[in-house]
């Protein structure tokens, strides 16, 4: 469980896991802030996931399935798939598997074709480091959004930069984080690099080009530019201009 939940990212992008051990079980939890019946859902179809692969390993899974939002059609179900061991309207989305079941080894479990998986695994995390750069892809669809002619929270440009690589906002920090940055470091180079493009080359006014820098107004613009530059938009343009 503690593989799974650590390199999950390697095999699917939903929502942040998290787990704890108590004293009789292991805890895991789901965690974003997504509305209650799109979290459920992707809660349901991880816990079906941990639950078929626990299945691998120990023989019959002792579990508990937490879940808020279900419609009643597919409790039955789920009721079914789980042993009767769900819980509805429920406060968390977690799954409790406990202690007792997993004493007892399946007696399919293969031990060295386990090590060899994990050894693959490790493999392909660093890969995976080494060989996508997503700074640049961010960075490019950062970019191509701030274009659009309304103002762009950083928030907002998560969600649809998120939404167009189909990723969770946990799976895109946790990308971001293996080349040393972050979403807000990375729209934050965006914007300045563009600013510095259209102060240099073009004689647009700086209202337009705080527009076409996805951002609320002039007066957030200048702030922006200077606390990263140390000089006024104008000011750096003037420079340039004339070198």
């Amino acid at each position: 469980m503690q593989n799974f939940v650590e390199n999950r990212v390697l095999i699917e992008d939903t929502n942040r896991l998290t787990l704890q051990y108590c004293q009789n079980y292991w805890q895991i939890e789901l965690d974003n802030e997504q509305p209650d019946n799109i979290l459920s859902l992707g809660a349901i179809s991880n816990f079906i996931l941990i639950y078929n692969l626990l299945g691998f390993y120990c023989q019959i899974p002792h579990v508990k399935i937490n879940i808020s939002h279900v419609p009643s059609s597919y409790q039955h179900h789920f009721n079914q798939f789980f042993n009767d061991q769900c819980e509805y309207n429920h406060h968390t989305q977690s799954m409790l598997v406990y202690k007792d079941s997993l004493t007892i080894k399946n007696s399919q479990f293969n031990h060295s074709l386990y090590q060899l998986q994990k050894i693959e695994i490790k493999k392909k995390c660093f890969t995976n480091k080494a060989s996508e750069p997503w700074d640049s892809i961010v960075a490019e669809l950062v970019e191509k959004l701030i274009e659009q002619p309304v103002p762009t929270t950083n928030s907002q440009l998560l969600v649809k930069v998120c939404r167009q690589l189909n990723i969770s906002r946990w799976t895109l920090n946790q990308r971001l984080q293996h080349n040393h940055t972050h979403f807000t470091k990375v729209v934050h180079q965006v914007r300045i690099k563009k600013a510095c493009d259209l102060l240099i080359n073009t004689n647009l006014p700086m209202l337009e080009i705080s527009q076409r820098l996805g951002l609320s107004s002039q007066a957030v613009f200048s702030r922006l530019f200077k606390s990263s530059l140390n000089c006024s938009p104008l000011v750096y343009r003037r420079c340039h201009q004339d070198t």
